[in-house]
């Protein structure tokens, strides 16, 4: 796998933090950010979903409606 090109969102893992790639969103055509698998354990209407760091602003149910459909790693930190 080649870190610089993105890979099928059925290959993603769900045990870590990895950029995400929308094909449409409120905002523009093309959306990225940083996002992870959330279980939704605790739920009272369980639905594993991927949500990533503008939930807070978009609202769950637009994070729900629009999944992701590729996703990257992150970048390895920049040592001194």
């Amino acid at each position: 796998m080649n870190k610089n090109e993105w890979q099928p969102i059925e290959t993603a893992p769900k045990d870590q933090r990895i950029i995400l790639c929308y094909e449409t969103c409120i905002f523009t055509n093309i959306f990225s950010a940083c996002g992870k698998w959330n279980d939704d354990q605790y739920s009272n209407n369980p639905k594993p979903y991927w949500t990533h760091d503008m939930e807070k602003i978009l609202g769950v149910r637009e994070t729900r409606g629009q999944q992701p459909i590729a996703w990257m790693p992150l970048p390895e930190a920049p040592t001194k």
